[in-house]
């Protein structure tokens, strides 16, 4: 028996079309998923004499057809939340799609410390991860932007691998510690100077002391 609810589209699609899909009962009242092939044999005037049907049960089939279509959907929505993090990310990210970095994405952060300029990729961190299979950790490079200005950037990559291991691309992170080494330096500096102060005052303090003991030897 065709299920209620599908009636009305059955008589619609009409017996010779094919192939066509419905819900049907079985005798213990389940409900199942048919494919029918359906086929009419006329008479020579054109009278219907009778009809040869093949029917297949799809049930488990459009089961998984249907839960493919929802994981699918999943990691779409998936790779649309990643895809927003990383271009929204406050610092800056680089993906190479391949070993040799032909294809380098790069978010917003990054684009905007580079002043929209292209680097090249050969000996770079990112580079050395997806063509070396190797982390590269704390290295800094300076860059020179379009506006004259200078970027110091410390970098981190980190080769991507798939299931088997096989690197197939690298991801590189990068922060800008211009400033950060501009306030160390002064510190430097600042010491230096400190040390030499309390040096200088040092001397000075010692002198009137050794005269100051040599008076109470008299």
């Amino acid at each position: 028996w065709i299920f209620e609810e599908d009636v009305e589209a059955v008589s619609a699609h009409g017996l010779n079309s094919w192939p066509l899909v419905n819900r049907n009962y079985r005798k213990d009242g389940t409900v199942i998923q048919c494919e029918w092939y359906n086929s009419e044999l006329r008479s020579e005037t054109g009278e219907l004499q009778s009809m040869f049907s093949l029917v297949l049960d799809v049930t488990e089939r459009n089961k998984a057809q249907a839960e493919v279509a929802r994981l699918n959907a999943e990691l779409a929505r998936r790779i649309r939340e990643l895809e927003t993090m990383i271009e929204l990310a406050p610092i800056g990210l680089a993906i190479a799609g391949d070993t040799e970095c032909r294809s380098v994405r790069l978010n917003r952060h990054l684009l905007s410390l580079l002043d929209g300029q292209t680097v090249a990729a050969r000996g770079m961190p990112l580079e050395r991860a997806a063509r070396m299979g190797e982390e590269v950790r704390d290295t800094i490079y300076r860059i020179e932007r379009r506006d004259g200005t200078a970027v110091d950037i410390l970098c981190y990559a980190a080769p991507l691998r798939d299931k088997d291991g096989t690197v197939w691309g690298a991801v590189g992170v990068f922060l800008d510690v211009t400033e950060r080494l501009r306030i160390e330096t002064e510190l430097r500096r600042s010491n230096a100077d400190l040390s030499h102060f309390a040096y200088a005052v040092s001397h000075d303090l010692r002198e009137p002391l050794r005269m100051m003991t040599a008076f109470a030897q008299l």
